[in-house]
């Protein structure tokens, strides 16, 4: 499964399985939809009811890995959802280079990180700016903070990423790439949430960088994991 499947799949997932018991008048009034015209109503309708019955079909199977259930994204099919969401293209003539395991290095003990408390930070919600790869690169910089300094419930900022990392080969709303972020880390550091709030997601647009001084984390390097090391 590749980073963006991940995501997308991250995405879907919500702690309660009962709210996929919401009825589409419901999910519009909780999510603030807006419709055109009687036609788009009926299209999302469509949608909606196809999702929820994806929904319940997964929920329902014994073999399934997880739950899911609604948020504002089950009222969008999934290309729709790639479209606007997804938006991550690396530029021309720039590659991501993924690192090739040492031959005869094992992996010992297998570890299920979503069960150590602290590793894994909550699911966020980008809101209406392409900024997945931000959120992707501010999840690792998290539990990196937590497994290396023991610092729980480190907080970064998506927001800095996307207003600054331009240099970067970032493009703010319009997508970006994890690895380019954490290039602008290690350069540059990243600071806090609460000292540089992430307000694209309801503006949908990039906004101005701000200088940062305070509270700034930074790495060393990273390392792009073969697909096929695991």
């Amino acid at each position: 499964m590749n980073k963006l499947s991940i995501l997308l799949l991250l995405v879907l997932v919500t702690v309660t399985v009962a709210q996929d018991e919401l009825t589409f008048a419901d999910a519009v009034a909780k999510y603030g939809v807006k419709f055109a015209n009687e036609d788009e109503r009926s299209y999302s309708q469509a949608v909606y009811s196809d999702n929820v019955k994806s929904i319940r079909d997964n929920n329902a199977n014994p073999n399934s890995t997880h739950k899911e259930g609604v948020n504002p994204f089950a009222l969008l099919t999934r290309v729709e959802f790639k479209a606007k969401y997804l938006r991550a293209i690396p530029p021309k003539g720039v590659q991501v280079v993924a690192s090739t395991p040492v031959v005869g290095w094992n992996i010992i003990t297998a570890i299920n990180w979503t069960k150590v408390a602290y590793v894994v930070t909550p699911v966020r919600d980008q809101g209406g700016c392409g900024s997945c790869w931000a959120f992707a690169a501010v999840a690792a910089l998290e539990s990196l903070r937590f497994q290396g300094y023991g610092v729980r419930n480190a907080n970064f900022s998506e927001q800095q990423l996307v207003d600054c990392s331009g240099s970067y080969y970032n493009q703010g709303c319009n997508g970006g790439w994890m690895t380019y972020a954490f290039d602008y880390v290690k350069a540059k550091g990243i600071t806090t949430e609460s000292l540089y709030p992430y307000t694209s997601g309801n503006t949908g647009v990039t906004g101005s960088c701000r200088p940062v001084t305070a509270s700034l984390f930074k790495i060393s390097g990273y390392t792009n994991v073969a697909a096929d090391c695991y």
